[in-house]
């Protein structure tokens, strides 16, 4: 009995080792892939993940229009407009997790406020905003406006607002 313990320990041991060894099985490559010395298939073309292009802004050249996600450069680039943030209010037109849907709704609020609109994204939410309020009383005044302008489910959120400085 114990030399058929010690044959089953021997023969697992020699499999387990022979598999983690370098000299083990490889995975092949398809038929017909090239290899390069490295090791690497050459066969990958990165244009098929059909993926959006990735927009890099030169340093110090920050501004608040949305770059190619829609996202906006707030806090950093205050001091560059001759703004300053504190705390505030704005009024939130809506939150959705469509990108595409909220950059339409954005270039629509563009042309119905006469107030700055920034599209925030908050994972995982895209939420549009408009306005700079120091008071609660001013945005409750552009919340009913939005109202009567086709957002019925607006409201208002505290957050740091863009003043501009004297």
């Amino acid at each position: 009995m114990i030399k058929k313990i010690i044959c089953f320990a021997v023969f697992f041991a020699g499999v387990f080792a022979c598999s983690s060894s370098k000299h083990g099985l490889k995975e092949q490559p398809e038929s017909g892939s090239r290899i390069n010395e490295s090791g690497f298939i050459e066969e990958f073309d990165p244009l098929s993940l059909n993926e959006k292009d990735i927009v890099l802004q030169p340093a110090g050249k920050k501004t608040n229009a949305p770059d190619k996600t829609g996202a906006t450069a707030e806090g950093a680039d205050a001091a560059d407009r001759g703004t300053r943030q504190v705390p505030g209010f704005r009024v939130q037109l809506l939150s959705v997790s469509d990108m595409d849907r909220a950059q339409e709704e954005k270039k629509k609020a563009l042309f119905k406020f006469n107030a700055r609109v920034y599209l925030e994204f908050e994972s995982p939410l895209w939420k549009l905003r408009v306005g700079d309020f120091k008071t609660r009383k001013e945005a409750d005044a552009l919340r009913k406006e939005a109202v009567g302008l086709g957002y019925p489910d607006t409201w208002v959120v505290q957050t740091l607002v863009n003043v501009d400085t004297p």
